[in-house]
């Protein structure tokens, strides 16, 4: 969902567990493992690490959709300016503050409020996260991003968010749930910060672009 990760909005145990992984105790690996030293680094600082990954993943984002809505000259070739600095600062500074440890404290809430019995806790954790969380989540990140990037005043955030939540939660209906319930029921706990993280790019890609559609 994300982060702003990460939320764009980015899901279930969502930005890379819990913290409480299986994480392979007393084992070292031999060599250079990166996943086992992000797996370490999540489960010894979890909000730190789903906080710079919500950062690192929005600003690469906001910069591949910025080329996306790049102008172009008569022949087609990028112009100079392209890129705004700001927006990208303003969406990695938001996602890495707010979003990331937001997402932590959900995550761990729903965890709590629905621990697994069967299959039907994976439905639950899912409907629950699209249904309450996603429209606050998202909400948070378009109104937090774009007040600080300077192109909406405080006083027309509302005015803005209601041009822009209504396409930003459709995009989010066609794509966390289903992410979600993988995340949710098949992905081991070690590896979905790799399977959450890969979609949360694309995600957030796709709500940059929608959240600075009416700004053009």
């Amino acid at each position: 969902e994300g982060a702003p990760p990460s939320d764009g909005y980015g899901g279930g145990k969502f930005y890379f567990g819990d913290g409480d992984g299986d994480g392979g105790e007393g084992e070292e690996p031999a060599g250079f493992n990166p996943v086992a030293m992000w797996t370490r680094f999540v489960e010894t600082r979890p909000i730190l690490a789903k906080a710079l990954a919500t950062g690192v993943i929005s600003v690469l984002a906001d910069v591949i959709a910025q080329r996306l809505e790049g102008r172009v000259d008569g022949e087609g070739r990028m112009v100079e300016g392209w890129w705004n600095w700001r927006r990208t600062f303003a969406m990695g500074t938001w996602a890495f503050v707010a979003l990331g440890p937001i997402l932590h404290t959900w995550y761990h809430t729903i965890d709590r409020l629905f621990p697994w019995q069967s299959p039907m806790t994976v439905v639950k954790q899912v409907l629950v996260d699209q249904i309450f969380a996603a429209p606050v989540v998202i909400g948070i990140f378009i109104a937090g991003t774009s007040v600080l990037e300077g192109s909406v005043a405080p006083a027309k955030v509302g005015e803005h968010l209601s041009a822009v939540l209504p396409e930003s939660l459709k995009l989010n209906y066609k794509i966390w749930p289903f992410v979600q319930f993988i995340n949710f029921a098949l992905v081991p706990r070690a590896y979905q910060i790799l399977w959450v993280n890969s979609v949360s790019l694309v995600w957030t890609v796709l709500l940059s672009m929608t959240t600075h559609k009416s700004q053009k």
